[in-house]
């Protein structure tokens, strides 16, 4: 739940406050996809297709992580069409957030729901920040 909950409770505290504009509501969003789609896509997936492992005593494979990533990429592809289509040029920011929250959510052995939804986060922030211009 923190992990679903700290996006949000961030994107409150970095506006000051007050009601979230739209162009915040997808980052507010991210612990919700990165975990509810991205997550249970890799365990899911990961056990049905992984083969190789990311640590020898570890269940978690490249293959559950790549799902998590094209299925983060998907839901936040659709949800841009939705709620946001300034957002759909921004999309790619959401593909290199993807990918390394993904290797640290494979990586990690204990309370990764928690520090791959902030690590998500961050990284949307950081090349978002740095890709709008």
């Amino acid at each position: 739940l923190m992990g679903c909950a700290f996006p949000l409770a961030a994107s409150f505290a970095l506006i000051g406050g007050g009601q979230l504009p739209t162009t915040w509501t997808l980052y507010s969003l991210s612990g919700v996809v990165f975990l509810g789609v991205g997550d249970s896509l890799a365990a899911l997936m990961g056990r049905a297709y992984g083969k190789n492992k990311w640590r020898e005593l570890s269940n978690k494979t490249q293959e559950g992580s790549s799902f998590c990533i094209f299925g983060t990429c998907g839901t936040y592809y659709v949800l841009s069409c939705f709620i946001d289509q300034y957002h759909l040029n921004l999309f790619l920011c959401y593909v290199f957030a993807a990918i390394p929250s993904a290797v640290i959510e494979g990586c990690t052995m204990q309370h990764d729901n928690l520090s791959c939804a902030m690590a998500y986060f961050a990284f949307v922030m950081m090349f978002t920040a740095l890709f709008d211009k």
